[in-house]
């Protein structure tokens, strides 16, 4: 059908308008497929024959019959590890040449960029005039930054310690040592402290856990909490 033999059509047809990853023919084999059989009928026949109401899918796909043989085999139909997906690829094809095409592939393997980011990256390219791997960067530069925290548990270690914390009542012993440790270690930002019952809970990103630690020079958290709070009168 079309210039395509029973097998290749039904592969054509298995491969496409399907919600399946896997599937008999690539994407760059059915951009192959379907350029094939556009020598024989026009696009909108062949859309209709594969059951799409328009045209938009086939030429999406067929962008990527001009993608180099190096980089083809890239492409898959959904996401995964060490591939680009075909809508991915598809906006990337939109780069004026196969040069930057190949360089903005190996990047979206690289640095694992959904359909959006590679729209974006054509964009950015498009309107700045700036070389692609600064637009590649400029792109990176947009996503979110997941920041990890720690969260440290401990007791305040001294009976005078304890003390004062119930004087003081939970909330104003969290407060005013939160305050302490501002003061003692301005460089060193607390997410959150909170005290209960004479034990702590202390939550710092992991790069002022790490910050805390090293300026405490070996000592102990619960050591140094301790000590701080004994450190100043109640009336302080």
């Amino acid at each position: 059908m079309y210039g395509l033999s029973e097998r290749e059509w039904q592969d054509l047809v298995l491969s496409l308008n399907v919600h399946r990853k896997s599937r008999r023919l690539s994407p760059y084999e059915t951009a192959c497929f379907l350029d094939r059989a556009l020598a024989q009928t026009d696009v909108q026949s062949l859309a209709q024959a594969l059951g799409f109401s328009d045209v938009t899918t086939l030429h999406k796909i067929l962008r990527l019959k001009q993608m180099p043989a190096e980089i083809a085999p890239l492409v898959e139909w959904g996401t995964s590890s060490g591939t680009v997906s075909m809508s991915t690829a598809t906006e990337l094809m939109r780069l004026p040449s196969i040069d930057l095409t190949v360089e903005a592939v190996e990047a979206a393997v690289q640095h694992s960029f959904t359909k959006e980011e590679a729209r974006q990256l054509v964009q950015v390219f498009q309107r700045s005039a700036r070389p692609l791997d600064q637009c590649i960067s400029n792109v990176l530069e947009t996503r979110p930054r997941i920041e990890k925290s720690e969260l440290i548990l401990g007791s305040l270690v001294s009976a005078e310690a304890q003390r004062r914390a119930r004087l003081l009542g939970d909330e104003p012993t969290a407060k005013r040592l939160r305050l302490l440790l501002a003061r003692q270690y301005p460089d060193v930002i607390c997410r959150a402290l909170r005290v209960k019952a004479g034990r702590f809970s202390l939550l710092l990103s992991e790069d002022n856990a790490a910050k805390f630690r090293q300026q405490l020079a070996g000592e102990a958290i619960e050591a140094k909490l301790t000590s701080l709070l004994e450190s100043v009168a109640l009336e302080d």
